[in-house]
């Protein structure tokens, strides 16, 4: 009994694990972000190709979901460097491009700036006629709008359940022995 009201009260007293506050900013990267607004020399993007653009990060590397049209690559790696003012990011496409850019994290979201390739990095979040610099609002996926369009539904365990007898039907007569 003492035993028992013991491992009661410890479990009682553990708490839950407080998730970790990210590292690194490419820790806080990490994941599915959804364009709100971009511009492009000066151009805003139309409605319908921002909600069309998606990117993920993992790890270092980046990759964009649907269409990438107004993105610097399709695909690549990033490298960053938080130590700057304003922040440094370099997007490196898998055809080695190099685009020059400047990010700002915030709370649920981010901004970035990139010059095209060959041209100087940006040093303020502004997207002019004649700069062609690339200007872009992201915003985190939140995590169950990202799981439901990757959950499949089983259709044959579906079916089967459907199709299973209900108890009231499984009765029947046992065979007698003559």
């Amino acid at each position: 009994m003492i035993a028992a009201v013991g491992l009661l009260q410890s479990a009682c007293n553990r708490q839950a694990p407080t998730p970790q506050t990210p590292k690194t900013d490419l820790d806080r990267f990490q994941g599915t972000w959804s364009l709100v607004s971009a511009m492009q020399d000066g151009n805003a993007l139309p409605e319908d190709k921002v909600k069309q653009t998606t990117i993920v990060f993992k790890g270092d590397t980046f990759r964009f979901l649907g269409s990438a049209e107004y993105a610097t690559s399709k695909e690549g790696t990033i490298k960053l460097d938080e130590n700057k003012t304003p922040k440094e990011m370099d997007a490196i496409s898998t055809e080695k491009q190099v685009m020059l850019g400047i990010y700002a994290l915030e709370e649920n979201g981010y901004k970035v700036c990139f010059a095209p390739p060959g041209k100087p990095r940006p040093t303020e979040f502004a997207s002019i006629p004649g700069s062609g610099y690339i200007l872009q609002s992201r915003e985190r996926q939140k995590e169950a709008v990202t799981n439901l369009r990757h959950r499949q539904i089983p259709t044959a365990k579906k079916s089967a359940i459907a199709r299973a007898p209900s108890p009231a039907r499984e009765t029947r007569a046992l065979p007698r022995d003559a």
